[in-house]
């Protein structure tokens, strides 16, 4: 046995059962002094006698062990883990050094605390409860107390404490606000601010002293017992946070690791709470574009309905001398006309790419023949064309139904066919070619006018964007915006192309092919012959007695029966008679024209009207607002009189 115990590296001790040292092996010579041999165990450590070690010994000379024991061998510092085995009256004691094994242990606790911390910090934006969820993890692995202070209004701030024992967080909090601290106010707390990492390894007397705010405060930190502190500043780009200090109590100390591992919390802990503030900050600027964009678009909404608000009956004027024979031939009726079309097309611009911008316009889809849109296109851009003497060749794509809103896609190939025609010099030729290529149609529209630099295509679909300066026929820059926006809102695409300035240009737009399954025709609507004779007596409300006077006068000569009202209560009033249908608009005064049709229907019941709303208002919520109040229709200012005609005599004919 003694040959045997005599070649293992590891140090053995022989003990007899009294606790009398009988034998070391040369590992055990190396490590503890030969004056042991012969003497007992608990006279040259009286406190073993009653520890961990003493009971073990006991355990393994009574059942033969083994029993294993861990301590800490001081006079050299080093960690043992001891295997005690009992034979025949002896105690064999193995000593294991495991002091490096616990310092990897420990290192790989503290790289788990780093993980789980680096998930934390980039999981939550409440920044103090991060911080809370933080500190927990490191006590008390790293310390036993940790406080983050911030920097806030020239003071520091405690935001949170963490102790092994919970009892003493209240603690941590009272010390910081009875004894607040600036950063100019400690030598060590300077130095932490000015972005050092300070470590104090043995908290004597004069380093309390150094960090106490006076008497009280001095007694506090003697009875609380600090053995050593590791204090980080928490730094951002331009700026210092504020600090996070790591506090042992008693024997505890820091090693190399543990600051390092501290330094490295408190680098990502700053991370964390910059890249918060930042996106508070980014919140706060989101948060006053919104509001900014609300105010733009209530502003919108606004100057819409002013400005179609006289341009109704201004509109109704012209359509009303116009049907008079003796001004059907004034060039100055037809200046008129065109003009008021020009700033009609750009009230409604202005709303539109208000509602594309802001994801709020809606489509109304169903199969279509894209030839019929492009039909309905060339019909609202043929005075253009007509005017600047232009040749327009036509190939409409054949049987290319898709998914859309015929209104919508007319507004697209107008604006196409006007702005080909606007930029092409007097007698140039548009072309309209169209064709199905695999699952989509595809639409070009070219033109042989003033081409585009290469420079200005990029911004082209920008709203407000001008490759050239307004001119008389000019817009606001909005025709493209719009047109990519409804295009893209139908699942297609746009694209432009110029060789270059006087080459000409060509816009092409594809849109998905609806499957044969899919193309269903709408049922034609009534013709407008069979309604010729249908007349009615039709309720018209508007504040505006321009508009009212000048709409009442164009129905009454298409055989209409018309009474008008300024108000509600006044409208009321006329309910005495048989109606057919009740024009109201909705900005009235007193009540408005919701609640007013909502008065004619409970006072007339099955006997009311239907109901139009005409109004300056053509956004989403005001069409709800008329939809869920039971409305036929909803017409905005201006309006075609021989649309609102066609309308009514359907209404009537019901």
């Amino acid at each position: 046995m003694r040959t045997l115990l005599a070649a293992l590296a590891d140090p053995v001790i022989g003990y007899g059962g009294d606790g009398t040292c009988r034998y070391l092996n040369p590992a055990a010579e190396a490590t503890v002094t030969r004056e042991l041999l012969g003497r007992r165990l608990w006279d040259v450590y009286p406190g073993l006698r009653d520890s961990e070690f003493g009971r073990a010994f006991d355990e393994a000379l009574e059942t033969g062990g083994p029993v294993r024991h861990r301590s800490r061998y001081e006079p050299t510092g080093m960690d043992y883990e001891a295997t005690l085995v009992g034979v025949d009256g002896w105690v064999i004691v193995t000593f294991r050094d495991v002091t490096e094994a616990l310092a990897s242990a420990h290192r790989t606790r503290q790289l788990g605390s780093l993980a789980r911390a680096s998930e934390l910090l980039g999981s939550d934006l409440d920044t103090e409860h991060v911080l809370d969820e933080l500190m927990r993890l490191v006590v008390p692995e790293l310390a036993d107390w940790c406080t983050v202070d911030l920097y806030r209004g020239g003071r520091l701030v405690r935001i949170s404490v963490a102790h092994r024992d919970p009892s003493k967080v209240a603690l941590g909090f009272e010390i910081a606000e009875r004894w607040p601290m600036g950063p100019g106010e400690s030598p060590l707390l300077a130095r932490v601010m000015a972005g050092e990492t300070v470590v104090v390894r043995d908290i004597d007397e004069a380093a309390l002293a150094q960090m106490a705010r006076g008497p009280e405060h001095l007694a506090i930190l003697r009875e609380i017992g600090l053995g050593a502190v590791v204090a980080c500043p928490l730094v951002r780009p331009e700026r210092p946070l504020g600090l996070i200090c790591f506090a042992s109590e008693g024997e505890r100390t820091f090693d190399d690791t543990d600051v390092t591992v501290a330094r490295e919390l408190a680098r990502r802990a700053a991370t964390a709470l910059h890249l918060t503030d930042l996106l508070v900050e980014l919140r706060e600027e989101r948060d006053r574009a919104e509001e900014a964009v609300r105010v733009k678009d209530d502003f919108l909404a606004v100057l819409g309905h002013e400005l179609r608000n006289p341009l109704a009956p201004i509109r109704t004027a012209v359509e009303v001398l116009g049907a008079e024979p003796r001004f059907a031939e004034v060039k100055e009726m037809a200046i008129i006309d065109r003009q008021l079309r020009h700033v009609t097309q750009l009230v409604d611009d202005l709303l539109d790419v208000a509602r594309i911008t802001r994801g709020t316009m809606e489509l109304l889809r169903e199969p279509i023949d894209l030839a019929d849109a492009l039909q309905a296109a060339i019909e609202m851009a043929s005075p253009l064309v007509d005017q600047r003497g232009h040749t327009l060749e036509i190939r409409a794509p054949a049987g290319a139904w898709v998914d859309g809103d015929a209104r919508r896609l007319a507004q697209v190939f107008s604006n196409l066919l006007t702005n080909a025609a606007r930029y092409t010099p007097r007698g140039g030729t548009i072309e309209v070619a169209g064709a199905v290529v695999g699952d989509r149609v595809q639409v070009a529209v070219r033109d042989d006018g003033r081409g585009i630099s290469p420079d200005s295509l990029p911004r082209l679909f920008r709203p407000f964007e001008r490759i050239e300066p307004s001119g008389a026929d000019g817009g606001l820059g909005l025709g493209l915006s719009i047109v990519r926006g409804l295009v893209e809102k139908h699942g297609g695409d746009i694209t432009i192309e110029s060789d270059g300035v006087g080459r000409g240009t060509t816009v092409t737009v594809r849109l998905p092919l609806l499957p044969s399954e899919g193309r269903v025709a709408r049922a034609p609507s009534p013709s407008r012959e069979r309604r010729a004779d249908v007349r009615g007596r039709v309720l018209l409300v508007d504040d505006n007695e321009d508009a009212a006077l000048l709409l009442a006068v164009a129905l009454r000569k298409r055989g209409f029966e018309v009474v008008v009202a300024h108000d509600g209560p006044a409208a009321l009033e006329l309910l005495d008679g048989p109606l057919h249908a009740a024009i109201l608009d909705l900005g009235l005064p007193v009540m408005d024209g919701v609640e007013l049709g909502t008065r004619i229907r409970e006072r007339l019941g099955d006997a009311a009207p239907p109901l139009v709303a005409l109004t300056g208002y053509g956004q989403r919520g005001a069409r709800d607002r008329t939809t869920a109040a039971g409305f036929a229709a909803h017409l905005v200012k201006p309006v075609e009189i021989a649309a609102l005609v066609e309308l009514l005599r359907g209404l009537v004919a019901r």
